[in-house]
């Protein structure tokens, strides 16, 4: 929340602190969003927003195929190839490895970002690397959107080395 003019105005950090993590030009990139819920909703959104060619995919076909039809985006019946993957499910987050039937085995992204973090790389994050792709963590999505909290509320620049120490260490 800020307070403008008198205003209350609310506002989140999750789209910007997305596309600020992935750090390159989107346009014209095609993106795979993994889930429908509220992070699926936000970075689908923001993707679009910086150019890219979205598609989401849910284990509910439905949830998927109404949020892309929600955002003007594709929905993806399957997992298909894209430049960039987005997981904003909750795979991952209780240390779990990668299901096989999910069958990641057949894409080859050329940039992996996965919204859960913990202290360790997720098994999605480390089979990106394994592919040769890059990867982004939770930590430095949930960095990012920090950083733009700071900035909108202090209206100074975001130390983000030291934000990075202090959230890793």
């Amino acid at each position: 929340l800020t307070f403008e003019d008198g205003r209350i105005l609310g506002d989140n950090t999750d789209a910007g602190g997305l596309v600020d993590a992935i750090g390159a030009d989107l346009t014209g990139r095609s993106a795979l969003v993994l889930g429908a819920g509220g992070t699926g909703r936000a970075a689908a959104w923001a993707l679009r927003d910086a150019g890219a060619r979205v598609a989401v995919w849910n284990r509910t076909t439905e949830r998927a195929a109404q949020l892309a039809a929600e955002l003007g985006v594709r929905h993806a019946a399957a997992l298909e190839q894209a430049d960039v993957l987005v997981n904003t499910t909750s795979l991952g987050m209780h240390g779990e490895d990668l299901p096989v039937q999910l069958g990641l085995e057949e894409l080859s992204p050329g940039l992996v970002v996965d919204a859960v973090y913990g202290s360790e790389p997720t098994a999605l994050c480390r089979w990106a690397e394994r592919q040769g792709a890059g990867a982004v963590d939770g930590l430095e999505l949930l960095l990012r959107q920090g950083a733009r909290s700071f900035e909108r509320w202090t209206g100074e620049p975001a130390p983000l080395d030291a934000m990075r120490r202090a959230a890793r260490g």
